[in-house]
């Protein structure tokens, strides 16, 4: 069985002083930051897991700390 990827949303712009990164989902009602699903992120056109330290939801998206 091979795996697929399903964009969920794209990070838009480092935030604080902490190294925090908004992310935004494009489906605002999805419940998938709050599941245990692996997140990985696309580099040169290769898939790395992420490593998710912190989120927590912000007026514009999610605040994310890897």
């Amino acid at each position: 069985m091979s795996l697929v990827y399903l964009d969920i949303g794209e990070f838009i712009k480092p935030h604080g002083l902490y190294g925090e990164i908004l992310f935004n989902l494009y489906n605002p009602i999805s419940d998938i930051i709050n599941s245990d699903y692996k997140f990985f992120i696309k580099v040169n056109g290769e898939y790395q897991k992420l490593y998710i330290e912190k989120i927590r939801p912000v007026n514009k998206g999610y605040l994310v700390k890897l």
